[in-house]
């Protein structure tokens, strides 16, 4: 009997170059996505007094506690989009935090120019936009939201537990 884990759905299209490309593109942008924000994560727990000076300097009610929350998401969030586990509820969560980042940090500030020459907080928005693909695509084939979905249709006997891997 082959493994569960490893049979692709009878009832999606069969591999072909297009849809492994497509595939192997979600792969790198879960890997970019979720590699560079947990490092930001991890840069965060190394110096959480930074973040909250910052999340104080912004007006942030609660300053404390919204900078934990924003240095454990960072770091959640992005492990699972990186493994491909949970990835559009983790990919909803993400564009929350970014955006949330994005608007608190650049309120009343210019996108481009300003005190900084070219672009100015952007990378919040860059890694909103980048987890907002992931919402509406899935993790794709190449994650463990596909391999879960294959081994529980494997159980249940072929009935679709959601619309597309990633839940």
């Amino acid at each position: 009997m082959p493994n569960p884990l490893l049979m692709l759905d009878p009832r999606k299209p069969p591999l072909t170059p297009r849809n492994t490309l497509d595939d192997a593109a979600l792969l790198i942008l879960r890997l970019a996505v979720g590699g560079l924000l947990v490092i930001h994560g991890f840069q965060g727990l190394g110096d959480p007094g930074h973040r909250i000076a910052l999340s104080r300097g912004f007006g942030v009610p609660l300053p404390e506690v919204a900078s934990w929350l924003s240095i454990l998401g960072e770091i959640g969030t992005s492990l699972a989009v990186v493994a491909g586990l949970l990835t559009r509820l983790a990919a909803v969560l993400m564009t929350v935090l970014m955006t949330t980042t994005w608007l608190t940090s650049s309120l009343g500030k210019p996108l481009i120019g300003g005190a900084e020459p070219g672009l100015t907080h952007e990378n919040s928005l860059f890694f909103a936009m980048g987890a907002l693909v992931l919402v509406i695509t899935g993790a794709g084939r190449l994650s463990l939201d596909a391999r879960f979905e294959t081994w529980a249709r494997s159980q249940t006997g072929g009935s679709r537990l959601g619309r597309g891997s990633g839940l």
